[in-house]
């Protein structure tokens, strides 16, 4: 189900017998919430940003919105995960004006030294 206005999840969480406060915030690539972004990523550890293979204009946001937590974070080693969505109906369509080309993704990722992973939601 696609997000139409901003979500959010906390939990505290217990990974190799160390506590972490996991915050989820979901702005739907909408730029009238991102002036809601600082306060959740200030002082994060790690953010993901995700984009949707098949619409360019996710992959430009996500690019302008690294950015922008990259330089209000007050995080010195924030690691930074990219995201690509439906990256295998991508690989299906390539060559299409509106899908993200991986080399376009590949050049990105490491001029900045980011992580990149991969997710396909289906409904089955």
């Amino acid at each position: 189900m696609s997000t139409t206005s901003v979500s959010y999840l906390s939990r505290n969480i217990i990974f190799k017998n160390k506590a972490f406060k996991l915050e989820v915030l979901d702005t739907a690539g909408k730029e009238k919430y991102k002036a809601l972004l600082k306060i959740f990523f200030k002082d994060a550890n790690m953010v993901y940003i995700l984009f949707d293979y098949n619409h360019k204009d996710t992959f430009t946001y996500a690019k302008s919105l690294y950015d922008y937590v990259k330089e209000e974070s007050n995080v010195d080693n924030l690691v930074c995960i990219f995201v690509g969505n439906k990256y295998d109906s991508a690989k299906e369509w390539a060559g299409n004006d509106y899908n993200v080309s991986e080399e376009e993704v590949f050049e990105y990722i490491e001029k900045k030294n980011l992580i990149l992973t991969h997710v396909s939601i289906k409904e089955k």
